[in-house]
Order: structure tokens, then sequence, then C-alpha cells
């Protein structure tokens, strides 16, 4: 499941992936676009943070957030 790929409980809820999701983005961001790192480790950094985008829109179409439109 998406949020097992993130180290999460298979019950987690859509909400918790979504969060850790973006805060895993966020963390991976930071060392994509760091310069601590030597170049092979940012573009490392770069692969996982693409896959963590990759969860981040698989949970837009599978957990769209509830709002006025979903009750029309």
């Amino acid at each position: 499941s998406l949020g097992e790929r993130l180290g999460m409980s298979p019950e987690a809820t859509a909400e918790d992936t979504w969060s850790e999701a973006h805060a895993a983005a966020d963390r991976w961001r930071e060392q994509a676009h760091g310069r601590d790192l030597v170049p092979a480790q940012r573009r490392a950094a770069e692969v996982v943070l693409r896959s963590c985008d990759m969860i981040l829109a698989g949970l837009d179409t599978i957990a769209a957030p509830a709002g006025p439109a979903a009750y029309a």
C-alpha cells in the first residue's frame, strides 16, 4: 500500500498517509536541493523525492478531500 511504502501500518488512514507523504517529500526535497551532500547523494535523494511525489499523486486519485462538491 502507499502507506506501507512510507513505513506506516497497513491500517493507516488516508489522512495520516497524506500527512506522512508530505512530510517525507519535504525532508527529501531538502536533501535533494541542499549542499550538504555530494552530487551522487543528491541524485539519490531526487529519486526518493520522485517516489514521494508519486505516492502523493496516487493519494490524489484514491482519496480526494471531501468538501462541498463531494455532497453535490
